[in-house]
């Protein structure tokens, strides 16, 4: 069966003209739907676009949730205070700022201080926005 040389281009021939009608249509819609006023782009790429446009609000409302001490351990730990020094600063043992902050790593949905300082400046310029 592929021992014949003309079978072989033949079907490569029509492989490749099946792709490209595929790529026609898919083309053709992408030009309805600009024309329409849309965007055309992969559902999953939609998904994770319009996911994101909603994480700075929900990370504003989660902010919201800290308590007034739990903002000041934040803010210091934002500019990059280890547990010892912001206990010092404040006055606290640093076991209770370990419990501070797991508690603020549950209101925020984190499990970092890195991504707790990120949810916390995102949420902070998000309400500064708005």
């Amino acid at each position: 069966m592929w021992t014949s040389l003309p079978f072989c281009i033949t079907f490569a021939a029509s492989r490749c003209a099946l792709r490209c009608v595929a790529r026609t249509k898919t083309s053709s819609l992408a030009v309805r739907e600009a024309r329409l006023g849309g965007v055309p782009m992969p559902r999953e790429i939609a998904r994770k676009v319009i996911a994101a446009f909603g994480q700075p609000f929900a990370a504003a409302a989660e902010v919201e949730d800290l308590r007034p001490s739990e903002r000041k351990i934040m803010e210091l730990l934002a500019h990059g205070l280890t547990n010892k020094e912001i206990a010092n600063r404040l006055g606290l043992g640093a076991g209770t700022v370990r419990w501070h902050l797991e508690n603020i790593y549950g209101k925020l949905q984190v499990s970092s201080r890195t991504e707790a300082v990120i949810r916390f400046h995102s949420a902070n310029s998000a309400a500064s926005d708005v």
